[in-house]
């Protein structure tokens, strides 16, 4: 059963479950389309190693990873 709250929901960075992750295909389209729909960006996309991430801020502050893997 889900119940409403009236306090406010507060940000889950830092915390036991500190952000969840999603895997893209093009992380350039991806960030374009996230930037144009007014998405905060908390780090910009950026290379390390064999994969681009990024972080994103989403609803009530929740902290998401967005990764693409690149090929070898």
């Amino acid at each position: 059963m889900l119940s409403a709250t009236k306090k406010e929901v507060v940000s889950n960075h830092e915390r036991s479950i500190d952000h969840i992750g999603w895997k893209v295909s093009d992380m350039d389209a991806f960030a374009k389309k996230m930037k144009a729909q007014g998405t905060k960006f908390l780090v910009k996309p950026r290379r390390s190693g064999n994969v681009i991430l990024a972080f994103i801020e989403g609803p009530s502050g929740v902290k998401i990873e967005v990764q693409q893997v690149l090929e070898n």
